[in-house]
């Protein structure tokens, strides 16, 4: 029996068309904490907790990225270097 296996890589940019409404409470809500997304990403717990409080906004190409990574690269259990 022989069975074929495709993987299809999605680009940033594919992604982008598809989630162009991402918001950073739909990313923190992929983490158990805050505390996790700030360490995944290094971004400061305090930054990460202003953005979801609305006292200030993440660039969207932030957003978008860490989407991707959160939606795409660690849905298909690639590795990131």
């Amino acid at each position: 029996m022989k069975i074929e296996l495709t993987v299809r890589q999605t680009s940033l940019a594919d992604f982008r068309q598809g989630n162009q409404n991402r918001t950073i409470q739909d990313i923190v809500s992929q983490y158990k904490t805050v505390a996790e997304l700030s360490r995944e990403f290094d971004i400061p717990y305090k930054t990460i907790q202003r953005w979801i409080g609305g006292t200030a906004a993440p660039p969207q190409y932030v957003v978008d990225m860490i989407a991707y990574i959160t939606f795409v690269v660690k849905s298909n259990n690639s590795i990131v270097i």
